[in-house]
């Protein structure tokens, strides 16, 4: 029955082959697709022993790769190569032979796994007509590896080792796929070791290829500055009409849009790019930019200028869930970020536009906290702080870095004020079904002011609006714990703040309450948690003056003659004359100050550096502080105590008129104005004499400070080496005793010849040849004493 039904089965087998025949009557061929394609049975591989499977997998290998070989052989001689031990002038050849082996093949061997390392080393250790030889077989391949995983990386060696003459060639071959290059993962990196190499000019031609087409095809465009070099975006964008604009943000939008969706932004020129980009383009595709960036590619910009400024512009034009975004990427990088030369400048955009100030604490706040000792004196860190306790204050946000950190205002107006005004019109009666099919909505609290568009975006009005106050805005993120902690640090470090160049600024401004007293409103404690830091900081002060008056030397100078000290005391107590809660809390210091630490010292400081805090008191707010001040000054310097304080600092007295000096007529023929100017140039001439005197006298007294040490030093240098020339000296008269004590008895042949041989002492003539021979023969037995 078995048998039946097999042989019944086979004319539907038979039928089926027939059906894939060809109407020709051609046989049909087998179904190889799934029979192994030539591999041996999986039962004939187990059988198979560990050697003969490896035999196996590399004869597999040979037949997919025709290189597998050489790379076989290449990689050996590699191993050897890259050893640290190996002497220069053996690698040297080990170079050579890879290279004389791999020759014609190595646009082959770039792009493989093992062999990309092989030509990278012999990029690094060869010489230049080697790297020169290895780029001229590249050269036609360079877009291709460039993209390739481990290909790049071979592109990149070369580019870094790549002479100055050399650049141009690599940047021709390059021209017209920097955008294809730096929407692609490897590419990227290949663009950014160029851009890392390239001088000013070639910089700014690479970034030229994003303006339009012209500068691809003619290398430096149709409008070039004077010296021929491409001019930049800003001046590109001055010189032509409405609709050349328009197509520059177009062609640059079609290469930055896709590059920053896919997060590519490592790159140096696409922080250049994208900065530009969101500056001069119109409202609703900076919107569409802010969405891109605030994001995971956010972390990998605040690190340059260019890209920390477009960083800023996406904070200060994105919507709120796009500021929402880029705070939870913050989250545990604010620490690194505050410390870095321009990530600062995005945390301080975020703490003045953020509306979402719980967010805020719980994002950057905490983490500000944490360190917040170290973050107070670092030189970048601590203008985060002074954001939230002086906002844009001049002194420590300098206007360069201001005009990044808040950009300017951007308006939907703007981008129907650039379009023609049919187009205008065109989208003014689209809208208009729209507008009446929607109707009128509510007020969303979380979005911006302006008609929202169909994508949730306003329409019309400003760009990123804020709409809470910003005294709202500080109050809020101090009161958070923050205003305690920095309360806390100035009572328990304020010795050691105040004689920090940034932490002294952090503790003037906490000392004074902050701006607008904010600080004050934020403490629980309120005044009377401002007392005890002002406490503290007298008491830190007033140590310093008994151990200045008690002994003759102190390991530390005393904060009022110390150089940052004196100076952030002078400016906290001119600060009394201000009006406000700042100003009040100013003054209380100030009256500590004289009764804690000046009052009846006067004497022993008025010719020191803290002459300059003595005339801070003169001038302070306090009424009664600054009679009892003038009083206590007046035997000690000489004319008025006004205008002796007057000429030690720069602040008017308050609470009246400067005086008016009497008026001297003009000699006759000469300009006031040109006498004043010259007397002002002589008071800058004396002045910069001076400081070069000073800096000349503190870099002697360095150097001399250095000088001792190294002085000693060498003493007990020179100390050691003559006690190494006496044991020497020594060992080598005991060596010459030992030996004159050899030659008082009888020596060997071997020694007596040694003797002879070296000249030290002429040859023992005791025996003659003959019997000199025999006794001291190898083959002969030495006679006995009685045979003789």
């Amino acid at each position: 029955m078995g048998a039946a039904g097999n042989k019944r089965a086979a004319p539907t087998s038979s039928g089926a082959a027939a059906k894939r025949a060809k109407p020709g009557g051609a046989p049909p061929r087998p179904n190889t697709k799934h029979a192994g394609q030539g591999k041996p049975p999986a039962a004939k591989l187990e059988k198979l022993g560990r050697k003969e499977r490896k035999e196996l997998e590399r004869a597999r290998k040979m037949r997919r790769n025709k290189n597998f070989g050489l790379i076989e052989e290449v990689v050996a001689l590699w191993e050897e190569a890259r050893r640290h031990d190996v002497t220069p002038a053996k690698r040297s050849k080990l170079v050579a032979a890879i290279l004389g082996k791999v020759q014609g093949h190595v646009a082959e061997l770039a792009g493989s796994h093992s062999a990309s390392r092989v030509i990278q080393t012999c990029a690094k250790y060869g010489t230049a007509e080697e790297r020169a030889s290895i780029l001229r077989e590249l050269e036609p391949k360079l877009l291709e590896l460039s993209k390739s995983p481990y290909g790049h990386f071979v592109v990149s060696k070369l580019v870094a080792l790549a002479p100055k003459q050399q650049l141009p060639g690599l940047l021709k071959a390059f021209r017209g796929h920097l955008g294809e290059l730096l929407r692609h993962p490897a590419g990227s990196h290949v663009v950014d070791d160029l851009y890392a190499v390239a001088d000013a000019r070639q910089r700014n031609l690479m970034a030229a290829e994003f303006y339009g087409r012209e500068y691809v095809l003619f290398e430096s465009g149709t409008l070039n500055n004077s010296d021929g070099t491409p001019a930049h975006l800003s001046d590109l964008m001055s010189r032509v009409d409405g609709a050349k604009q328009r197509s520059i943000i177009q062609h640059m939008s079609k290469d930055l849009i896709p590059i920053m969706e896919k997060g590519l932004v490592d790159c140096p020129l696409v922080h250049r790019l994208v900065s530009e980009f969101m500056e001069f383009s119109p409202a609703s595709v900076v919107a569409d930019a802010a969405d891109n960036l605030c994001g995971d590619p956010l972390l990998h910009m605040v690190h340059t200028k260019e890209g920390v400024k477009a960083v800023c512009m996406a904070l200060a034009y994105g919507t709120a869930k796009d500021r929402k975004k880029a705070l939870k990427c913050m989250k545990g990088h604010v620490d690194a970020m505050a410390r870095d030369e321009w990530g600062h400048l995005a945390l301080i955009t975020a703490l003045s536009v953020v509306d979402d100030t719980t967010l805020l604490r719980k994002t950057v706040i905490v983490d500000l906290q944490k360190d917040l000792a170290e973050l107070a004196e670092h030189r970048y860190s601590y203008r985060v702080l002074m954001q939230l306790l002086h906002p844009d204050c001049g002194r420590y946000l300098p206007p360069q870095l201001a005009a990044i950190a808040r950009p300017p205002a951007k308006h939907y107006s703007e981008e129907a004020m650039r379009r023609p005004q049919h187009e205008v019109e065109a989208a003014a009666r689209q809208q208009e079904p729209a507008a009446e099919a929607g109707g009128g909505g509510g007020d969303d609290s979380d979005e911006e002011e302006g008609e929202a568009g169909a994508n949730g975006r306003p329409t019309s009005g400003p760009l990123g609006v804020s709409k809470k106050d910003p005294e709202v805005r500080r109050r809020e993120l101090l009161g958070g714990g923050l205003a305690a902690a920095l309360a806390a640090l100035c009572t328990d470090q304020a010795g050691q703040l105040i004689r920090s160049q940034h932490g002294s600024e952090v503790l003037v401004e906490v000392c004074r309450g902050g701006e607008g007293g904010v600080l004050g409103e934020s403490l629980e404690g309120g005044a009377d948690a401002l007392a005890g830091v002002h406490n503290a900081l007298v008491a830190a002060v007033a140590a310093g003056a008994a151990s200045s008056s008690g002994a003759a030397s102190q390991e530390e100078e005393p904060t009022l003659s110390h150089f940052f000290g004196s100076r952030a005391l002078r400016r906290l107590v001119l600060a009394s004359g201000d009006g406000g809660a700042a100003g009040a809390a100013a003054a209380a210091f100030a009256a500590k100050l004289w009764s804690g630490a000046l009052q009846g010292q006067c004497s022993g400081w008025v010719d020191s550096h803290a002459a300059k805090v003595l005339a801070a008191v003169a001038q302070c707010g306090d009424a009664a502080v600054r009679a009892t001040a003038a009083k206590e000054l007046q035997p000690l310097v000489q004319g008025s105590v006004e205008r002796w304080a007057a000429k030690l600092t720069a602040k008017q007295p308050p609470g009246g008129a400067a005086r008016q000096q009497p008026k001297r007529p003009a000699a006759a023929g000469r300009d006031r104005g040109s006498s004043q100017r010259r007397r002002r140039q002589r008071l800058f001439a004396k002045a910069a004499v001076s400081r070069v005197r000073q800096r000349a006298e503190r870099q002697e007294t360095e150097k001399e400070r250095e000088r001792e040490p190294r002085d000693r030093s060498r003493e007990r240098a020179a100390l050691e080496r003559s006690k190494d020339r006496s044991r020497d000296r020594e060992e080598g008269e005991r060596k010459q005793e030992r030996s004159r004590s050899r030659d008082r008895r009888p020596r060997s042949r071997d020694r007596d010849y040694e003797r002879r041989g070296s000249g030290k002492r002429e040859r023992d003539e005791r025996y003659d040849d003959g019997d000199r021979d025999r006794r001291y023969s190898s083959s002969a037995k030495r006679p006995r004493e009685r045979d003789l």
